[in-house]
């Protein structure tokens, strides 16, 4: 394994970024209740044309692959969209208000489009609020023939903050979004698109845009009755105020999805998101672009996405001691399958597995699954040289303290509860090694 580094971050979140979309029509029908809890995902997508062809991957219906980070020059120009992955069939979807935190001392706002319901030229194919064409729908006439609407002044004496509104006046339907009443048929898609300016004086490093919780808590989505469409799990509190008395149902609304990194003349570190830093994805054979796709583990999963469908691409590169085409973790007769830490170095097979160390070896050495150039065996040797010294605290240090949603997060640094925020826990982890080594038989 190459040894892992990080840019700097030179971003703060000086200025916050005020979205408010409503489509404010009257609704005849209540919206249904989900019968058990569903996850929905809202998500920034910095990169929204993946393949080049100039033909963005996300529109009314569709959530193309997510990337949380774009690199560009200073003074270069940013497109990015605001995605809703799911919104349960049965359950309307009237609009959405959210903030937006960024620098606006180094970003600038240029345009931003909320149009519903107009295919192109008119606006944008997004997800459905109102069954009416452009006639009457304000967002469309305002942003008229593809021209995004400018961002709104806000107030001088806040630097950063915008405000937008999107009226639908005229629908009296009930639009249910993967309903039949939903004439785009859709479970989920694009919620607004934003073009943003990098000043020509920015310093190289990375800069965050976010929606999620790091930033501010005020992300809601409503139903065209008022309600919201989500619950806050486990707070025993009707959050949705649909008047049933029942908590923690519905939609869980997942936010940590909802941030973006703009990475200034400097090489992105995690550019699918998916907490691994390119660097460690590709020393483990997996696709750093592609959030589905993490480092091999002995789980019984293909991890990774390389199985051709014979189950050779599962766990593959661990060993199956008796031969018997069954890998020794999920082989029954074989100690590791009971055991929760196949090496007895302290950390759970489980934990190594979110950190993506070896699982199943206790100290670096010659050999490990992937055929990495070195072994990352043993999560407090970061460098995996046996040894866990000043060096390792150095690495430690870059993504402490972070947030699996934020710039400087290592699922690999993450050691106390892996995945979730390197905090005071997982140096106490750390320093319990510091300074420590390893030896092999």
């Amino acid at each position: 394994m190459k040894m892992i580094s990080r840019v700097t971050v030179v971003a703060g979140y000086a200025g916050v970024l005020m979205f408010l979309v409503v489509a404010m029509s009257p609704s005849t029908a209540s919206p249904a209740q989900a019968q058990s809890p569903v996850v929905t995902t809202l998500a920034i997508d910095m990169v929204i044309d993946d393949d080049g062809d100039t033909i963005p991957d996300n529109d009314d219906h569709t959530v193309g692959n997510i990337d949380r980070c774009i690199q560009v020059a200073a003074g270069g120009t940013v497109e990015f969209d605001v995605v809703l992955d799911a919104v349960p069939a049965g359950r309307n979807f009237k609009g959405q208000q959210y903030f937006m935190g960024f620098d606006s001392g180094n970003l600038t706002f240029v345009s931003q489009q909320h149009v519903t319901n107009c295919p192109p030229p008119n606006g944008l194919n997004m997800i459905c609020r109102a069954a009416n064409s452009c006639t009457g729908l304000l967002g469309c006439l305002y942003t008229g023939e593809g021209v995004p609407e400018p961002p709104d002044s806000g107030d001088p004496a806040s630097p950063g903050v915008h405000d937008v509104f999107v009226l639908d006046a005229s629908s009296t339907a009930t639009i249910s979004v993967g309903g039949a009443s939903d004439p785009f048929g859709s479970a989920g898609g694009l919620l607004g698109r934003y073009e943003m300016t990098v000043s020509a004086t920015a310093p190289g490093g990375v800069y965050e845009i976010g929606l999620n919780d790091s930033v501010v808590w005020w992300v809601i989505l409503w139903d065209n009755e008022g309600h919201y469409i989500w619950d806050v799990p486990g707070n025993g509190v009707d959050d949705d105020d649909d008047d049933d008395d029942a908590t923690d149902e519905d939609i869980m609304l997942d936010k940590t999805a909802g941030y973006g990194i703009i990475a200034v003349d400097v090489t992105c570190s995690d550019t699918d998101g998916d907490g691994y830093w390119n660097i460690d994805e590709a020393d483990k054979g997996s696709d750093p672009l592609d959030p589905s796709s993490t480092p091999e583990h002995c789980d019984g999963v293909d991890n990774d996405g390389d199985d051709p469908g014979d189950g050779s691409g599962v766990d593959e590169g661990f060993p199956d001691s008796d031969g018997d085409t069954i890998k020794d973790c999920v082989d029954p007769d074989h100690p590791y399958y009971t055991d929760d830490d196949d090496d007895d170095d302290g950390f759970t097979d489980v934990a190594e597995r979110c950190m993506t160390t070896d699982e199943q070896d206790a100290c670096p050495d010659d050999s490990n699954p992937w055929g990495a150039e070195e072994d990352d065996a043993w999560p407090p040797d970061i460098n995996a040289d046996t040894v866990v010294d000043v060096t390792d605290v150095l690495k430690f240090l870059v993504a402490f303290p972070s947030a699996p949603w934020t710039a400087n997060y290592s699922r690999r640094l993450d050691m106390a509860d892996c995945p979730a925020v390197i905090d005071i826990t997982d140096a106490l982890v750390f320093l319990l090694h510091f300074p420590s080594a390893c030896t092999n038989p």
